[in-house]
């Protein structure tokens, strides 16, 4: 048991819990505690940064007991781990990988001096505020060489109105918040989203549309 607890990093925990309180629609620490096979103190750390960050709120049952509620922003954030295993093809696989294809980037944009940083900077699911006073819900977040980015995913079965939501929905997050983007393809799609984008941006005459060509980074999400 120790060494399975060894082996998962705190996103499959991440997920085990939220899928365990999904699942029972509300749940008692000692029952996630089961569940999730962790210890008590492990726990009370993710339970505690699970709540601050909007993805569970604490219930009473009625008789003086609490208990955890999954909310819509932590059911957004449980499918976000599943599409990202879905991306990858192996359910086994986390962030770890994704953590790889950063500090590849990293070496490439010559700030492998930060890339020991990523692991630490790298957010699931938060809010941010854009210069309109919006709050946009971002799924992943990293800052690199003092550079703030928004991480999005198109996988290889995605269909063309998904990834013109996607796509809009970036470009006006990071409209309004400055942020770059760094999106993760599928090989199959890597060269038609990029020439969708240059053929997009080169549609739009506003200067600072044409400024956040800059800001699109695609890239192939390889399996290292």
């Amino acid at each position: 048991m120790e060494k399975e607890r060894r082996n998962r990093n705190k996103i499959e925990v991440i997920e085990a819990i939220l899928r365990y309180i999904e699942k029972e629609g509300k749940a008692r620490k000692t029952r996630i505690l089961y569940a999730a096979n962790l210890n008590t103190r492990s726990l009370e750390s993710i339970l505690s940064d699970l709540v601050n960050n909007g993805a569970l709120e604490i219930i009473n049952d009625g008789r003086d007991r609490k208990m955890y509620r999954i909310t819509p922003r932590g059911a957004r954030l449980l499918m976000l781990i599943t599409r990202i295993r879905k991306f990858m093809g192996n359910k086994h696989t986390t962030t770890t990988r994704l953590i790889d294809n950063l500090k590849e980037f990293c070496r490439e944009i010559g700030a492998e001096g930060e890339c020991v940083e990523i692991e630490q900077s790298t957010r699931l699911g938060m809010n941010v505020k854009g210069q309109t006073t919006r709050t946009y819900f971002i799924d992943l977040y990293v800052k690199i060489n003092g550079k703030e980015y928004i991480i999005g995913f198109l996988s290889k079965d995605a269909t063309e109105l998904e990834i013109q939501q996607i796509l809009s929905w970036l470009i006006i997050v990071s409209l309004d918040t400055g942020y770059s983007v760094i999106l993760f393809v599928s090989e199959d799609k890597l060269l038609n989203i990029r020439r969708y984008l240059d053929h997009l941006f080169g549609l739009l005459e506003c200067e600072k549309f044409r400024r956040l060509k800059d800001k699109f980074i695609v890239r192939e999400l390889r399996i290292l």
